[in-house]
């Protein structure tokens, strides 16, 4: 680390050891975060990550420190761009990972703690809502529109009442009801749709029940099976080898993610879906 600023710093030393430190303290922080038998493997990329970095750093000069005779500015262009790549390359590897490990632990959660979760975050989303438009009632808010936030609190509890969330759709509309009983002005009034959520909720929990019961319909094409997975709520593209740079692009481009625990590509079972799967694929008759 120090020698890598040895051309562009006039206290190398200081540099140096000053990125010591950090990188020292982020991997130690990193690693608090991660399973324990993960963590030697990502030590190991990390040390490479951060060594390529200063590597390129080392080939950076500053023509205040080398001096300005003979100072190629046109090459030293290129390795402080080769630096920047580095830098990035280490960044974007770290928040990947950092985001793979934080997706692992989150489905490694137990259910009634993830709906314990989600729950807590709508409620704080509905309490701010209501407290606003009990304060546009009151004429302590002014400048707003008491629709939107009775909007925002009605959609975002019938996106979860489409999804067969029973109870956490009941829950909503009970904090609502409480909300209502303690203030002059309901902030939802009993005629809003909002107070049959829950029964939408249980109609779209028993016709999500009767589609996932459904044993997976596949359907082959030239390198590879398109999958109506029931069971997961997922349309699921696997290739029988690694498809292309530009294939995946598409894929993206198109609402799939590559799975590693499925080993597929895919996204929500939909009528959408499917019409995004034929386009990639170029199947028409299926």
């Amino acid at each position: 680390a120090c020698d890598a600023y040895a051309w562009s710093s006039f206290d190398p030393e200081i540099r140096g050891e000053t990125d010591i430190m950090v990188y020292g303290e982020e991997l130690h922080n990193d690693l608090q975060l991660m399973p324990e038998g993960e963590r030697e493997t990502y030590i190991t990329a990390y040390r490479q990550k951060l060594s390529a970095q200063l590597s390129a750093l080392s080939r950076c000069a500053n023509p205040m420190v080398t001096g300005r005779g003979g100072f190629d500015y046109r090459r030293q262009e290129k390795m402080n761009k080769s630096y920047r790549n580095r830098y990035e390359e280490f960044r974007d590897w770290r928040q990947k990972v950092l985001a793979s490990v934080k997706r692992k632990q989150e489905t490694a959660r137990p259910e009634e703690e993830k709906r314990e979760k989600a729950w807590q975050t709508l409620k704080r989303d509905i309490r701010s809502s209501a407290d606003t438009i009990h304060g546009i009632d009151t004429g302590q808010c002014r400048g707003y529109s008491r629709a939107l936030f009775v909007s925002s609190i009605l959609n975002k509890v019938s996106t979860l009442a489409n999804h067969g969330e029973v109870e956490i759709v009941r829950r909503a509309v009970d904090f609502i009801s409480e909300y209502n009983a303690r203030v002059k002005k309901p902030v939802i009034t009993q005629r809003n749709r909002f107070f049959q959520l829950p029964e939408l909720a249980e109609r779209m929990h028993e016709k999500l029940k009767a589609v996932q019961s459904q044993e997976s319909k596949e359907v082959p094409f030239e390198g590879g099976t398109l999958v109506w997975n029931y069971g997961e709520d997922r349309l699921q593209i696997l290739f029988d080898r690694i498809p292309e740079d530009s294939r995946r692009k598409e894929l993206k481009s198109a609402g799939f993610r590559w799975s590693p625990k499925n080993k597929a590509w895919q996204r929500q079972l939909t009528a959408n879906a499917l019409s995004a799967a034929k386009r990639v694929l170029n199947l028409q008759n299926i």
